[in-house]
């Protein structure tokens, strides 16, 4: 190995254990412009300084789902894959989220819901966006072919489909544990 090959991956190692020890700060952190963090942040937060932890982006721009904004659909759903995962140990799903109003809105990653990551807010407190920490189960997770699938639920207790609830997610960041 050249001396610069050998300079380029001792580079990218260490910046990949930078930005893993920035995420894990960040979750440990209260976010007050934001919203605050959520309870399990707390304790998740050394999950991230794991140096056998991996992290993907998927998604760092606005994504909404409901029936009140224009060209959206009451669900989403795309792939994403997670390169050597360690399909049996759990993961962590940071997102930001704004505009959540009825519980029965749903993450789902490969069929199985992702827990915490869309809770609900008071009325005066659907306008900001909340740092939300999800937790994806072990055995969920595959190194390629995920599939996340995000959906809209009713508001109303009759389930009338025509008021379906409107929110927003953004920087949706997967953290997750390689063999």
């Amino acid at each position: 190995m050249t001396k610069q090959q050998m300079t380029s991956k001792f580079g990218t190692k260490k910046l990949t254990g930078f930005a893993l020890i920035l995420a894990a700060l960040s979750l440990s952190l209260p976010l007050s412009m934001i919203g605050g963090a959520s309870a399990a942040s707390s304790k998740l937060a050394p999950y991230a300084l794991d140096e056998d932890a991996n992290f993907r982006i998927l998604s760092s721009g606005a994504l909404t789902v409901g029936d009140n904004s224009a060209g959206v659909s009451d669900d989403l759903e795309f792939t994403f894959n997670a390169p050597g995962v360690n399909p049996a140990a759990a993961a962590v799903l940071m997102l930001r989220v704004r505009g959540v109003q009825c519980s029965g809105n749903s993450l789902k990653i490969n069929g199985s819901a992702v827990s915490n990551a869309l809770v609900v807010r008071d009325a005066d407190e659907v306008d900001d966006f909340y740092t939300e920490i999800g937790i994806v189960s072990g055995n969920v997770l595959k190194a390629s072919g995920n599939t996340l699938k995000l959906a809209s639920a009713a508001c109303t207790p009759a389930g009338d489909p025509g008021n379906r609830d409107d929110f927003t997610v953004d920087n949706l960041v997967l953290i997750y544990r390689q063999p």
